[in-house]
């Protein structure tokens, strides 16, 4: 009976970006309640394409902390985590690794 209350396990997969998440927190920041805000960071909501291993890539909305806006632009590619079945989608990557796996994101000299 415990297989229940087991938890289902993540996997995780690269993403693309469908929309471009500065823009999106742009917009989220000029709202009057983030003027002094002092709460949990905000999160967005950006449409991606997840590439899974050996499964058909699927569109899917992806939560990211506006921290990592900035970054999300459309076309790049991000490491995600989700539960297969449900499809919900989060950030599972760190800011260094985004830039690696994008160059076109850092500002040449």
């Amino acid at each position: 009976m415990s297989f229940l209350f087991t938890k289902k396990q993540s996997v995780q997969a690269l993403a693309e970006l469908l929309e471009d998440g500065r823009a999106m927190a742009d917009q989220e920041m000029h709202k009057l309640k983030y003027k002094n805000y002092q709460g949990a960071e905000p999160t967005l909501e950006i449409t991606v394409r997840v590439q899974p291993e050996g499964e058909p890539p699927f569109e899917s909305t992806m939560k990211a902390g506006l921290s990592h806006a900035y970054l999300l632009k459309t076309g790049v590619k991000v490491q995600v985590k989700y539960n297969p079945g449900k499809q919900q989608v989060t950030l599972d990557d760190n800011i260094q690794a985004i830039l690696q796996r994008n160059p076109q994101l850092i500002k040449k000299e």
